[in-house]
Formats: structure tokens, sequence, C-alpha cells
């Protein structure tokens, strides 16, 4: 199964409670997540796949950002202008 985030209204959730955002770095719409080692980045379109041991995401379409950024941050990625 395929899910494009950027067909999403900007503030929704998507799972794993990720915000649909506007991603600063090429302004298409798409999922913030936040990695175990703390860089972020914005997921545009992933693949999912059923398997016997459980279920594989792999993104598709991501842009990396820059490193973390603090929770206040989000707030401004949740522009809905441009």
């Amino acid at each position: 199964m395929t899910e494009d985030f950027t067909e999403l209204q900007v503030g929704s959730l998507v799972s794993s409670a990720r915000p649909v955002v506007r991603c600063p770095r090429c302004r298409r719409k798409g999922a913030l997540e936040r990695r175990l080692n703390g860089v972020r980045r914005c997921v545009h379109v992933e693949q999912s796949t059923v398997r016997a041991d459980g279920i594989l995401i792999q993104p598709t379409d991501v842009c990396e950002l820059a490193g973390p950024r603090p929770e206040s941050v989000a707030n401004s990625l949740l522009d809905k202008s441009a």
C-alpha cells in the first residue's frame, strides 16, 4: 500500500501520530518524523508491505532536515500558507 502525504491537509495526524506539515526544504506537504537519533525528516510518500513477521514501512520520497529542533519549531512548520 502506498501512502501519499502530499495530498493531506496540513495539521492532520497520520500513523504514529505524525503531523502533516509544509516541508521547509521543498514546500510540499509531508509527515514530520523524528528518528531515534533526533534527526528530523519529512516523509512525503511511503510504501507499506504486509509480511509474515509484521508490516514493513519504507519511505520512498523523503526530505532529510538539518538535525534536531525544539518542539516549538514544529508549530511554525504547520504554516498553512504557500
